[in-house]
Formats: C-alpha cells, structure tokens, sequence
C-alpha cells in the first residue's frame, strides 16, 4: 500500500528484467509526474541528507507514490509470471489492492 514505497525499490529486477523495465516505461506514459517516474524511483545518488530528503519526500507525494507502487508492484507480477509462476488468489493493502485487482485480470 501507499507508504511502502523507497527509493530504489526493487532496483535490481529494474535492472535486469526487460519487462520490468517496460512497465515503468508504461506507467510513465500513463501517469507522467514531469520528472519521470523511474527517475524519482531512481534517482542519481545522494550525497548530502538534504539532497535524500528531497527524493524521498518527492517519492511521497501521492502523484508519484502511487504510479510508482502500481509499476514496480505490476513489473514484479510480469517477472513472476515469466518463470511460470501463478496464484490462484491475490491480496494487497490499501493502494496494493489496485494490483491485485490487475494481477487476477480484473
């Protein structure tokens, strides 16, 4: 649900899942925050505590929070699905329920 969300989540299926990539790119297109949404996901490294707050507070807001979770939330499901992994239920918390819902092909 909306408030789980981190930076850098899930960073290494970005990285190395095609199609976990392209659902970012799709969410993006969908959703467009204006700074881009694997670029908030992911943003270049902080060095300074103001700098991390700042990402994380834009993370936050409910504009980029949510887009984000349904995208790193929906490219875990497609991973998932292409090593033949399924579920013959599907649950999630609060904004998680939205991908539930797609995951059971609502």
């Amino acid at each position: 649900g909306q408030g789980s969300q981190s930076i850098g989540m899930l960073r290494d299926l970005a990285c190395t899942f095609p199609e976990f990539l392209e659902t970012l790119n799709q969410a993006e297109r969908a959703f467009p925050t204006g700074q881009g949404l694997a670029n908030l996901i992911y943003p270049h490294p902080a060095f300074t505590p103001e700098v991390r707050e700042k990402q994380e507070t834009n993370l936050r807001a409910t504009n980029a929070a949510q887009p984000a979770l349904g995208a790193v939330e929906v490219g875990c499901w497609k991973v998932l699905q292409r090593f033949g992994v399924g579920a013959g239920a599907f649950v999630g918390h609060s904004f998680g329920e939205l991908t539930a819902l797609f995951a059971a092909g609502v």
